[in-house]
């Protein structure tokens, strides 16, 4: 009887966690589930100051990364599922399925959040100012994320594992959405006139990339169904 995730396994028997280490794909796995709970909780301390001090900025941000955060922990529990049954993700189509599913759902959530966030910026703007060395911090940060994760992205793909890819999307997203932010600090310092209503036009680009991103998966997500039919009604007439 399974007692808890990566606790107890089908059989029974105490799970080995040192076989699970030593494979490349749980351990990027649980890299990124490490780092999760860590995220949630800076996205309800920004939805807590958010709504104390009524700041847009810190609403928005918070609702995004939450919405992030269920995303993962979603995908992460699902992975779980399946390799405390001792299975591979690839080696369960139906898991592939449901997964290109809800992260079709997820990303045109995160893409609208983002979207609608930018489109006021850009008719109403912020009032948000950055320090010089916050600047600085933001802009080394934005970059850093965007080219870690898309060449994490790149590497993802040697895995041969959707799962694994998904994940390595969320981050590109994440480092998408910090260069827009980095934009507008950067603006701002620079005390440009038009740095709501580019930074808004940019970043609602972003998130009609992201929603066509998600819509990608739907589509994938219905195709794939579609060959699982087809594939089952062969089976049967053999």
């Amino acid at each position: 009887m399974k007692k808890g995730v990566l606790t107890v396994a089908k059989n029974g028997s105490p799970l080995n966690f040192r076989q699970y280490w030593q494979s490349k794909k749980d351990r990027t796995v649980l890299y990124s589930a490490v780092s999760t709970p860590f995220s949630g909780l800076l996205a309800l301390t920004k939805l807590v100051i958010g709504f104390a001090v009524m700041s847009m900025w810190l609403l928005g941000f918070g609702c995004f990364y939450l919405v992030m955060v269920a995303a993962k922990g979603w995908l992460f529990y699902r992975y779980s599922k399946l390799r405390i049954n001792e299975r591979e993700v690839t080696d369960d189509p139906d898991f592939a399925l449901s997964e290109y599913f809800s992260a079709g759902l997820f990303f045109i959530g995160l893409g609208a959040i983002f979207a609608v966030f930018c489109l006021s910026m850009y008719f109403n703007g912020y009032h948000q100012h950055f320090s010089a060395n916050v600047t600085y911090i933001i802009a080394l940060i934005g970059f850093v994320k965007i080219i870690n994760s898309s060449i994490s992205l790149v590497r993802s793909r040697k895995h041969h594992n959707h799962l694994i890819t998904i994940l390595k999307l969320f981050n590109v997203v994440d480092g998408a959405v910090a260069i827009v932010l980095t934009q507008y600090a950067i603006l701002t310092l620079e005390r440009s006139a038009n740095a709501n209503s580019s930074s808004g036009l940019f970043g609602f680009g972003i998130g009609i990339v992201i929603v066509i991103l998600g819509v990608w998966f739907l589509v994938r997500s219905r195709q794939r169904g579609a060959a699982n039919g087809r594939q089952g009604l062969d089976d049967e007439h053999r």
